[in-house]
């Protein structure tokens, strides 16, 4: 086993202890990576953060690599050997096959190696955006992308797969339909990407202008890149429309579970401790506990205002963000809604019309074809 582990960490160390690798993947090496110097397992990830462009067979042997890799990370070379002070400072009584979960809980603590946070944050990028290479989506969500991702599953290939799927996860985060597992999942998923915007591969490639322009990337983000997006939403400075339907999306979102909008929870943490420690977690239970508190001005003002604002927010971007896309999803978002009495009263009082109006119909024609008979 240990042969079998040292000739795989070997092979990702260098290129050229993995023929195979290296001969599919040559034009593609010699095309994106051409002056990446052998070792250190450089060759490799540069190949990994090319992944889009790669060709079709090359892609295959890079994915498998990397598969290889988040089931293992001891086997992962670059991560090992760059953050091996930081494994020793942090984790050092840690699993090394998941070593990398250890990393990512510490990744922001003080003493934490520069260069091991660049490598724990690459790795976070690949998992958000690839669900395959993601073991603790794959573990908790299974049941649920099986259950309400299967269509999307059946209609796409490659990376818009993956990008089908995390955002039909998202939508099923929205609507409060996910197991606990999943939803717990999909909680810390999203709070990362609250806090730092690098982790949200699909707000970087759409909001790529945005985030050149107006709200501009910076290595101590904690949350102020998102807000800077969602302000603009707001004040209606973001001019590019898939842009918009997205952070209207991470509003929405943030807006089921108040865990998924740090600054707000932090803005109000004395307030929910003291209005709602009770309501539990998830399908913007904590949001309506806090409002119906701001109600009876009964909040802080530095919540009250903060909450004021993302009320102000939930409506704007639910004007922005596309309308629910076939029956099943628009029966979840009328459960959802507070007017839901209200759309069921309708659907019956309509059902009721049309259920008279056949008994009607149905005796004037019995009567018609009596009167024929006879």
């Amino acid at each position: 086993m240990q042969i079998t582990l040292g000739l795989l960490s070997l092979k990702r160390e260098n290129i050229d202890f993995d023929p195979t690798l290296k001969r599919v993947c040559l034009p593609d090496i010699t095309k994106y990576c051409p002056h990446v110097e052998q070792g250190n397992a450089q060759v490799l990830e540069c190949l990994q953060t090319v992944r889009d462009k790669l060709s079709p067979l090359c892609e295959q042997k890079v994915f498998k690599v990397k598969r290889q890799e988040v089931y293992d990370n001891s086997i992962d070379y670059a991560l090992i050997t760059m953050c091996a002070d930081a494994i020793e400072q942090f984790c050092a009584h840690h699993d090394r096959e998941t070593i990398l979960d250890c990393l990512k809980v510490n990744k922001d603590q003080k003493g934490f190696s520069k260069k091991c946070r660049s490598i724990v944050i690459h790795r976070m990028i690949e998992q958000n955006s690839n669900y395959q290479l993601n073991p603790s989506l794959q573990e908790n969500c299974k049941m649920d992308i099986n259950k309400f991702c299967s269509n999307v599953i059946n209609t796409n290939h490659g990376k818009d797969l993956n990008e089908a799927v995390f955002k039909c996860l998202k939508g099923s985060f929205k609507k409060g339909v996910l197991s606990h597992k999943c939803e717990n999942e999909m909680v810390s998923m999203l709070r990362e990407q609250a806090l730092d915007v690098s982790l949200n591969p699909l707000i970087r490639v759409v909001c790529k202008n945005e985030l050149e322009t107006i709200c501009k990337l910076s290595d101590e983000d904690s949350g102020k890149t998102e807000e800077c997006l969602k302000n603009a939403l707001l004040e209606n400075r973001i001019m590019t429309p898939v842009c918009k339907v997205e952070v209207a999306n991470m509003i929405e979102e943030s807006q089921a579970d108040i865990h998924v909008d740090p600054l707000l929870q932090q803005v109000c943490a004395l307030d929910l401790l003291k209005f709602c420690k009770d309501v539990p977690q998830g399908n913007g239970r904590h949001i309506k506990c806090l409002r119906i508190s701001m109600d009876n001005h009964q909040l802080s003002p530095e919540c009250g205002e903060m909450l004021t604002k993302r009320l102000r927010m939930y409506e704007n971007a639910a004007l922005v963000a596309p309308p629910p896309g076939d029956f099943h999803e628009l029966y979840h978002q009328v459960v959802a809604s507070p007017a839901k009495h209200y759309f069921f009263l309708m659907f019956l009082m309509m059902f009721g019309s049309i259920f008279v109006v056949g008994i009607l119909f149905g005796r004037a024609f019995r009567r018609q074809m009596t009167l024929k008979n006879k």
